[in-house]
């Protein structure tokens, strides 16, 4: 019982590190030093110790390259962040900038199936399958969307913008990363 609570501790305390140094990558990726961010982030993902927070090591490596126009290693760093919707949602972004709205379709299915409870999701892809002249399908992906989701204001909004004719707006994710990570 002792040999559990001790590796329990020490599992706590890496994993409290760990958030630490995330969050510090986090400051120097919010001022702009990209290139600190990318290598600092390499060197935790090549050390492989933090296993269980790896698709975030990735997800944050993606934003970094994202933000410094290396878009093909964001989406190589995106699709590495695997089971984190997160990740998903800004290689469908990515994809749906580029009018690969086949592919976006499917990571926002992805990132609709890891948290059915995000609003912009149901938004996002709704938009897309309107893009590719699927107005119906949009409109049940919004029905869903109203069921699960939290918050369910501009799904109503766009399911009438759908039947009269009219695109899609799409909504932002409301919490920061800096929230949804490090409050």
């Amino acid at each position: 019982a002792l040999l559990s609570l001790i590796f329990i501790a020490y599992k706590y305390r890496q994993r409290r590190n760990a958030f630490k140094t995330l969050h510090e990558i986090h400051l120097v990726l919010e001022i702009g030093n990209l290139e600190e961010s990318i290598a600092k982030l390499q060197d935790l993902i090549g050390k492989g110790k933090l296993s269980d927070i790896q698709p975030l090591l990735y997800f944050m490596l993606g934003r970094a390259y994202q933000l410094s126009e290396d878009f093909v290693s964001a989406k190589k760093a995106y699709r590495a962040a695997f089971g984190f919707w997160g990740a998903n949602n800004n290689l469908a972004v990515m994809l749906i900038s580029e009018n690969q709205f086949d592919e976006a379709i499917e990571e926002l299915k992805k990132a609709i199936a890891l948290n059915p409870f995000e609003e912009f999701l149901y938004n996002q892809l709704a938009f897309v399958l309107q893009k590719i002249d699927e107005p119906l399908l949009a409109i049940r992906v919004l029905e869903t969307g109203r069921e699960y989701a939290r918050r369910a204001k501009t799904i109503e909004e766009n399911i009438k913008r759908i039947e009269n004719g009219e695109t899609v707006l799409l909504t932002s994710n409301p919490r920061s990363f800096r929230l949804f990570f490090f409050s």
